[in-house]
């Protein structure tokens, strides 16, 4: 048995890698608009790891449920599923419904709200103050297909995802040279956010729990940082890496957390587990929903300090209610992914 396939711990540095995801995609969103490249450098190198940390511990999660059960609990995962994501969710539309009624926020047309409410705002709507659910809407169609598959290709897991990343892959640098004359147009065609050009992020973050590789524990971090960050600017701004962008930026953040997780005494870990991080990390899904009302064009004096308040509001009056709500009725599991921006990652 593979160690994520073993009982289930909390791991705070992976709350502390949430929180370095959902800061840097906070970082991307106030400066939209101000600074040249820093939306595309942080806020998408954000929703990276997020992805990345989603795949990698909702698969670590399934392990656990079919380890422990001898299958996978389908009805089980996507009830805990729709606990964790919904409630929170729909009070934020709830409350941009409201707030666009009275004028305060612009009208959406029907689109943009079908698209939001029903999880496929990645391909459809439009307007700042929802524009960041693609990325939730990205990882609720990950969810949607990735139990039955894991299900039916059990025998030949890695072998299915390594696959579906050549062919990804592949599909990425077609579309590209098909748009390679107008690079503003590849850019906003959603290059990002459409599931056919993007699910392989997951999936990668999806192997590195399935085989628990060992040589992951003694990856010397400090190289694979250094090409990370060499690495993703360059990807983001040449044209000619796009197509490999997303998977070998997949590869190198799956490899940083199966180190972390790997290495929980090493000094990165200890820093990621530092009860600021982890209470950021706790507020993610949170500060997530709400940050477009704060950001961007809204973006004041006072927008970090009433995001956090209104962060807070939302995890404690709307989230631990319905997670204590989840455990008691489905039972603990093991650790997954927490939903921001990316959503995300949802724990």
């Amino acid at each position: 048995m593979s160690a994520s396939a073993g009982a289930p711990h909390n791991i705070p540095s992976l709350d502390g890698v949430r929180a370095i995801a959902i800061l840097m995609v906070l970082a991307g969103h106030a400066l939209n608009e101000r600074v040249d490249l820093a939306p595309a450098i942080l806020g998408n190198f954000g929703v990276s790891l997020f992805f990345v940390l989603s795949g990698y511990l909702i698969t670590r999660s399934m392990l656990h449920d079919e380890s422990r059960y001898g299958k996978l609990r389908i009805r089980n995962f996507y009830f805990r599923r729709v606990l964790r994501i919904f409630p929170a969710f729909y009070v934020f539309l709830a409350v941009i419904g409201i707030l666009s009624a009275a004028g305060a926020l612009p009208k959406f047309p029907a689109i943009t709200w079908v698209a939001s409410a029903a999880f496929f705002r990645n391909m459809a709507g439009g307007g700042w103050d929802t524009i960041h659910l693609w990325s939730l809407s990205l990882e609720e169609q990950f969810y949607l297909f990735w139990p039955a598959v894991f299900i039916l290709v059990r025998p030949r897991r890695l072998s299915f995802i390594a696959a579906a990343v050549v062919i990804f892959t592949a599909w990425r640098a077609i579309w590209l040279h098909n748009h390679q004359d107008n690079f503003a147009i590849a850019e906003a065609g959603g290059f990002y956010y459409r599931p056919d050009f993007r699910l392989d992020t997951f999936l990668i973050g999806a192997a590195f729990a399935i085989a628990d590789w060992q040589w992951v524990k003694r990856a010397p971090m400090l190289a694979v940082l250094a090409i990370i960050v060499l690495w993703f600017p360059f990807a983001v701004g040449i044209p000619v890496l796009r197509p490999l962008d997303t998977a070998v930026t997949a590869l190198l953040l799956a490899v940083s957390i199966g180190w972390l997780v790997g290495n929980p005494q090493s000094g990165a870990a200890r820093y990621l587990s530092s009860p600021p991080l982890v209470t950021i990390g706790l507020l993610s899904y949170s500060l997530y929903l709400w940050q477009e009302l704060f950001l961007g064009p809204h973006f004041a004096w006072w927008s970090f300090p009433a995001l956090a308040l209104v962060s807070c509001a939302s995890y404690r009056f709307v989230e631990r209610p319905a997670l204590k709500l989840r455990n008691r009725v489905t039972g603990g599991w093991a650790a997954e992914p927490s939903t921001i921006e990316t959503g995300v990652g949802t724990s």
